[in-house]
């Protein structure tokens, strides 16, 4: 999974190790966090960094799930704690 953007008249792309199945909601929590991160000032780059690195880390927890499991939406739990740790840092200047 991962994404491609063009930059200066050629395509960049950023990936992720492939991970076999279904997941319902990977377009959703791309977009939300994309759209945070760049909402903070990050460039598009670091952006669409982020939010693939984001993304993989709940697919990667969500394919520990046995298959049937996995149509209640992706486990969270590792992304949210790095978002929140973002989003607190931005505003003690820590990144």
């Amino acid at each position: 999974m991962g994404s491609c953007f063009t930059r200066n008249g050629r395509l960049v792309w950023n990936g992720s190790p492939f991970v076999t199945g279904h997941f319902y909601g990977t377009g959703d929590l791309f977009s939300a966090l994309m759209t945070g991160y760049l909402v903070f000032g990050m460039t598009f780059e670091s952006a669409v960094q982020r939010a693939v690195s984001g993304t993989y880390e709940a697919v990667s927890q969500t394919a520990q799930l046995a298959s049937n499991r996995r149509k209640y939406g992706l486990n969270l739990t590792k992304t949210l704690n790095a978002v929140t740790k973002f989003t607190l840092g931005q505003k003690r200047g820590e990144f």
